[in-house]
């Protein structure tokens, strides 16, 4: 039994020893209509475990919050009880924002997991409130997660091209004006998952266009930077990689390609996709965008597959040298000794 319930008990128990003692002795006066000494006591020891949870849980008594504990301490309320009933104030809800109480986490983890994420939101010199932490929670974030884009953030320089198309993607899709750069606030804001939820899908586009031309050498061509495709290249254009991606989500609904990307070896794919000739690709009908149609699982990957298998098949046995047996080859061999051989001794 806990000290709660210990003085919920002893609180109890002191009123039915004051019961007793009253109707035993009724013909003598009331000298108190008060509580007794261990019923103070016992009550006293209530307040302070209903102090001491709001002190664990990070508050600072207000009117409300006195006002529900001494409501607590005069209904004598279990511990369970009274945080039931400290969970439905607005204190709770400003002080746990974002909680998932409800699913198994406590006021204890969530403590704990805000100090983490503020700790590190710090390395970069960032500040995240507890606004900006239940933002995190809801959408799912966790820290490895979390982790992983303040290392994002570190290397904002370093990754410039990607920001690049990110800002133009933006502009594309008429989300920000042309023009103007990028913040790094703006930047680590969206990385950190505080940004715009727009900004999530538009992220899919860049990241992916930037990996394919950086990482992959697969040349993404967008007519309204002036660019134009290169002949019989390993090129794709940029609006066929976003049918792609609008395929690929269509046909896989909750599923987080953000993650995916993320973790796709990009290098791996270019090359594969320079596996194949380009000779033979166009002799079968496939395209560059068909080979990442295919590595996206988007439609028709299973047939775009069984191609990419009978061209790899076919480009193997022309290369492969011709095979002579070598039953053949003595055969060969012994007719050249046969003719060297004098017609007669």
């Amino acid at each position: 039994m806990g000290d709660i319930e210990e003085a919920i008990a002893e609180a109890l128990a002191s009123q039915g020893d004051d019961t007793s003692t009253t109707s035993s002795t009724s013909s003598s006066p009331a000298t108190s209509t008060g509580p007794s000494l261990a019923q103070a006591r016992a009550l006293e020891r209530l307040r302070a475990s209903f102090q001491e949870i709001l002190r664990r849980w990070g508050f600072r008594p207000d009117k409300n919050l006195m006002n529900l504990m001494e409501q607590g301490v005069r209904r004598m309320w279990s511990t369970t009880q009274f945080m039931d009933q400290l969970r439905h104030t607005p204190e709770y809800r400003k002080q746990f924002k974002g909680i998932t109480w409800r699913t198994g986490m406590t006021e204890g983890q969530y403590l704990s997991a805000y100090a983490q994420y503020k700790a590190r939101a710090a390395d970069i010199g960032e500040k995240i409130t507890k606004k900006e932490f239940g933002k995190l929670l809801k959408r799912g974030v966790d820290f490895n997660e979390f982790s992983d884009r303040v290392n994002a953030i570190q290397s904002i320089d370093q990754y410039s091209p990607l920001w690049k198309q990110f800002q133009f993607e933006l502009e594309a899709a008429g989300v920000r004006a042309p023009g103007g750069d990028l913040t790094k606030k703006e930047l680590a804001d969206f990385v950190m998952g505080l940004g715009s939820k727009k900004w999530e899908t538009i992220w899919q586009r860049a990241f992916l266009i930037s990996s394919l031309e950086r990482v992959a050498g697969i040349e993404v061509v967008e007519p309204r930077k002036g660019e134009e495709a290169t002949p019989d290249s390993y090129s794709l254009m940029r609006k066929d990689v976003l049918q792609i991606l609008r395929q690929v989500e269509a046909l896989n609904p909750g599923r987080d390609l953000e993650k995916e990307l993320a973790s796709r070896d990009f290098a791996a794919l270019g090359q594969k996709l320079r596996s194949f000739g380009m000779q033979y690709l166009q002799r079968y009908g496939l395209e560059t965008k068909d080979i990442l149609t295919m590595e996206l699982g988007g439609p028709n990957a299973a047939k775009i597959a069984e191609k990419a298998e009978r061209i790899l098949k076919e480009q193997e046995a022309f290369f492969e040298p011709r095979a002579v047996s070598q039953a053949a080859t003595q055969r060969l061999q012994g007719a050249e000794f046969e003719e060297q051989l004098p017609q007669s001794l």
